[in-house]
């Protein structure tokens, strides 16, 4: 059954577009894809709470404030497909949570390793999954949070070298 999608996403404003299973699939990865940003900024928190090095706490916060502007672009483009975006992390929270947790008590190598391993993850996600999306979705993804991604990343990757 197709179903009328927010005009943001005709072609036409008079012609609005028919939201198809293109557009569900869009909204179940991009739903995915914000519950693993809210699991991320949650970790980089429980991070900095016990993270001292000022070049540490420096890198920890840009990824978090990265992680936090990825949140808001999915959040709004599962709103503008007409759909409820994810509040939570829902059971990767509790994951990324319990991980970030037992690794904070090991010591601080430990917890940025555990991050190294969540950006890590996060990367291959995106990349699996970019490419099934379709239209706005998929350009914003590809042009903006996947860059983001790569960079945090980046900046993970090094601080776990160091």
């Amino acid at each position: 059954m197709d179903l009328a999608c927010p005009n943001y996403f005709a072609v036409d404003a008079a012609r609005p577009a028919v939201c198809d299973d293109n557009t569900w699939d869009n909204v179940a990865l991009l739903d995915k894809f914000l519950r693993g940003e809210i699991a991320a900024v949650t970790s980089y928190e429980l991070a900095l709470a016990r993270v001292d090095g000022p070049l540490h706490r420096g890198v920890l916060m840009r990824c978090r404030d990265s992680h936090r502007k990825r949140s808001l672009i999915l959040r709004e483009l599962v709103k503008r497909y007409g759909a409820a975006p994810s509040r939570t992390a829902g059971p990767w929270g509790w994951f990324a949570r319990a991980v970030e947790t037992g690794a904070a008590l090991l010591g601080e190598d430990t917890a940025l390793r555990a991050l190294h391993e969540g950006e890590l993850h996060g990367l291959k996600s995106y990349l699996a999954d970019v490419e099934r999306l379709t239209g706005p979705a998929f350009r914003v993804v590809k042009t903006q949070v996947l860059p983001e991604q790569r960079i945090t990343s980046d900046a993970l990757t090094q601080l776990a070298r160091r």
